[in-house]
């Protein structure tokens, strides 16, 4: 190989030196960067009438956590503080439906929302 051409090519500030290639790493965004600071969500419907009793048996939606250059902690949109440390999920309680005893209501039950942290309480159907 020329020598014009290691020495271009892998000279500091250039595409194939060390520092280069670890600074040009993919990384997720943080919470700020996605613009998720304020981000909520609701219960998905079949939560709601699963019930919170039922709920409690299932899986937690585990997310994966990553490390950008060993220093901070990302996750897919809406971003780590948003799933893990944020109250940002709205447990909003059926009206009409008791999803822990899986019948209709008469009259309306308890409408108090609850904010929770996803990460703790976000369930899945586990397929295995």
């Amino acid at each position: 190989m020329p020598t014009w051409y290691n020495d271009f090519y892998w000279t500091e500030d250039m595409p194939g030196h060390e520092d280069t290639i670890k600074n040009y790493t993919f990384s997720y965004r943080t919470t700020q960067q996605y613009g998720a600071s304020r981000f909520t969500f609701t219960t998905p419907f079949w939560m709601e009438l699963y019930g919170e009793e039922a709920c409690s048996t299932l899986a937690t939606w585990a997310e994966k956590t990553y490390k950008y250059q060993d220093t901070t902690d990302q996750q897919p949109w809406p971003g780590y503080e948003t799933w893990t440390e944020n109250e940002s999920m709205t447990v909003r309680p059926p009206a009409w439906y008791d999803g822990d005893e899986h019948t209709d209501r008469e009259e309306p039950g308890e409408m108090e929302p609850q904010k929770v942290i996803p990460d703790e309480y976000f369930r899945i159907i586990d397929p295995k």
